[in-house]
């Protein structure tokens, strides 16, 4: 199984995301009023469900910040774990050059499994 994390698309879902946040952040519900609806009841049912999605539209926007932050640190994590294993295909390229014949195969055999591992592309 191959991942790839393209970064710029990672900053793109972030940029939305802030967007997203601005938007429905600012969200005001007019409420109405009895002027508007007639009779109290009802301008009192209208502020009721108003308040009630102005409410949703601030977890939403809650909800984008907590997702664009999610998404900053698994990029941050993606980079970071990329780097640690091409550091760990380079540490094995030199063994093998320091062990083998002089040059590396660019392969190693997994000793839990007994798989052929290939680590070539993350050394250059």
């Amino acid at each position: 199984m191959v991942l790839q994390v393209v970064p710029e698309e990672s900053s793109r879902g972030g940029a939305l995301l802030e967007e997203c946040q601005a938007a429905v952040g600012g969200v005001v519900v007019n409420t109405g009023s009895e002027g508007a609806f007639g009779v109290p009841v009802l301008a009192s049912a209208a502020a009721r469900f108003a308040y009630h999605f102005e409410d949703r539209a601030t977890q939403g926007a809650s909800r984008a910040v907590e997702l664009a932050d999610g998404l900053v640190a698994a990029q941050r994590d993606f980079t970071n774990t990329d780097e640690e294993a091409a550091d760990g295909a380079r540490a094995l390229g030199e063994l093998s050059h320091r062990f083998g014949s002089g040059h590396s195969s660019g392969t190693v055999v997994d000793r839990d499994t007994g798989r052929v591992v290939s680590y070539r592309g993350l050394t250059s």
